[in-house]
Order: C-alpha cells, then sequence, then structure tokens
C-alpha cells in the first residue's frame, strides 16, 4: 500500500461525505413526498 497524504485522504472524505449528504437528502425528501402524499 502506498503512503497517502492527510489532503489526499480528507478529499477522499470529503466526497464521500457530500455523496451521503445528497443520498440522504434525497431520501428524506421522497420520503416527505410519499407520507405527505398518504395523508
Amino acid at each position: 500500500m502506498g503512503v497517502i497524504t492527510l489532503e489526499a485522504a480528507i478529499s477522499e472524505m470529503d466526497s464521500v461525505v457530500l455523496t451521503l449528504l445528497s443520498l440522504s437528502f434525497k431520501f428524506s425528501e421522497v420520503k416527505f413526498k410519499t407520507e405527505s402524499a398518504e395523508n
């Protein structure tokens, strides 16, 4: 395994966190729409 610099690790984490945030945002949006549609 090569040495991972701190900057590279942080940018990796940033992209992963951003992806998770957008996924959870889309999920909550869909969940909200389905819940309001049921009521």
